[in-house]
């Protein structure tokens, strides 16, 4: 060290770092990206120094000075990786939903209605497991008060309803001057009623949308009339709930009817 407390004269060269095994080599194939390092080119004035001094130069002017560097360095690299990977797995995410949803629109399949007309049946043929589709129907056997969604019988009868455009009524054809009404319409737990008709009742008055296949309250066109997310066993056949609920594009293969007249 000399008397202004500096060492002699320091010079830069190429230096590269092998992260995988820590080894330093000059030049070397596969190597990193080369950063200057700081070496004292005047080996007499070094030599002059104490032992301690040695060290000190070693780990202050030269290791820190090397270390510091490449370290920077690997930090950037790996904050790089991650954010590649990051980038990577949002796009990966992404392109799962969307194929989840392509796969549950090709999953969508109209049913092979064998019912008769005039019917009223959901579009969609959800899990009814011969294809025959959900029609509205009375609940048990013959004439009944209640209603709920059920396989569309390929004979016909009490699931078959008519749908007057002029009235708005949607009338059952098994049971003469039997009408759907929402008698509950605060309480959707309850079923949909068929009582006798009446072209003044609020209850019996719906409006069917042939471009969105909904059918709605008169009173209440926010509601769509949809079966049930779950089905259960009818005997040979298969049943679900059937009421009102909020349209939803989300809910629209519970939600969609074609009306067959």
């Amino acid at each position: 060290m000399n008397e202004a407390g500096a060492f002699g004269p320091v010079l830069f060269r190429r230096f590269r770092f092998d992260y995988s095994t820590g080894v330093d080599g000059l030049n070397s194939p596969g190597k990193r990206e080369p950063v200057g390092i700081p070496v004292i080119a005047d080996a007499a004035t070094h030599d002059a120094l104490s032992a301690p001094d040695k060290d000190a130069t070693c780990q202050k002017g030269v290791l820190r000075r090397t270390i510091r560097p490449n370290a920077y360095k690997f930090k950037t690299d790996i904050k790089n990786v991650i954010e590649g990977h990051m980038h990577r797995l949002q796009e990966f995410a992404s392109a799962a939903a969307i194929s989840l949803v392509a796969a549950t629109a090709a999953s969508a399949a109209p049913p092979d209605l064998r019912t008769p007309p005039p019917v009223i049946f959901l579009a969609d043929n959800l899990d009814e497991v011969d294809g025959l589709g959900w029609c509205i129907d009375t609940i048990g056997r013959g004439l009944s008060d209640r209603l709920h969604a059920h396989s569309c019988k390929p004979r016909g009868g009490d699931v078959q309803f008519r749908f007057s455009e002029t009235t708005g009524q949607i009338r059952s054809v098994a049971f003469e001057g039997k009408c759907m009404a929402n008698l509950h319409p605060d309480d959707p737990s309850e079923p949909l009623g068929l009582v006798d008709c009446d072209a003044a009742a609020s209850a019996q008055r719906f409006i069917y949308e042939p471009g969105s296949m909904t059918i709605r309250p008169s009173l209440d066109e926010t509601q769509c009339l949809s079966v049930g997310v779950d089905s259960r066993s009818a005997g040979p056949f298969m049943s679900r709930d059937l009421g009102f609920s909020g349209c939803s594009e989300a809910d629209m293969r519970f939600q969609q009817w074609i009306v067959r007249p």
